[in-house]
């Protein structure tokens, strides 16, 4: 399942959810969302953030390298590999599809579009990105928030049988939203 978004205008957007086999989803779903302008910012407390779209035919297929792609460069100084947020923008090819992030460094990482296991056509899509400084902590209007990365070097993707643990950088006052 998949949420694509199109029709991406200044008051709004389209969005939908995709099944990989265009099967029926069962129950409703919530959409989590951020929307931000073009370019290079700052949260409140300093920590860079690096936000724009890339338009791209290239596409990871089940089995194939992570070597393709649309190589990204930076033109904020992060300290270390970002968090790097993303998503389809356009719906040009009708077709389950969502977008891959792979070899993030502090200064690029390459973006494209993943077509998991359904051999869907690959047209060009536009795929939106947010950057954001990794293993920050902060508190903006009195709200704290972190960044992270987690890699244990396990396929945890394939199911909960050999999941990872987060373990935040400080204490919440609430249940933090992910």
């Amino acid at each position: 399942y998949q949420v694509r978004v199109r029709n991406v205008e200044q008051t709004g957007c389209i969005i939908f959810g995709q099944e990989p086999g265009n099967g029926l989803h069962p129950e409703w779903e919530t959409a989590a969302y951020i929307v931000m302008e073009a370019g290079i910012w700052y949260l409140p407390d300093g920590t860079p953030v690096e936000a724009n779209i890339i338009t791209t035919t290239a596409s990871h297929e089940r089995g194939g390298p992570y070597n393709n792609g649309v190589m990204v460069n930076f033109t904020q100084d992060f300290s270390a590999s970002p968090v790097v947020l993303h998503s389809l923008n356009s719906y040009s090819n009708q077709a389950f599809k969502t977008s891959i992030v792979h070899n993030i460094s502090a200064w690029s990482c390459y973006i494209s579009q993943e077509t998991a296991e359904t051999s869907t056509e690959t047209y060009m899509e536009d795929i939106a990105y947010i950057a954001i400084e990794s293993n920050v902590m902060g508190v903006i209007n009195g709200r704290r928030y972190e960044t992270g990365l987690i890699n244990d070097e396990t396929p945890d993707g394939k199911d909960d049988t050999d999941p990872a643990t987060i373990y935040y950088m400080q204490d919440f006052d609430e249940t933090p939203i992910i």
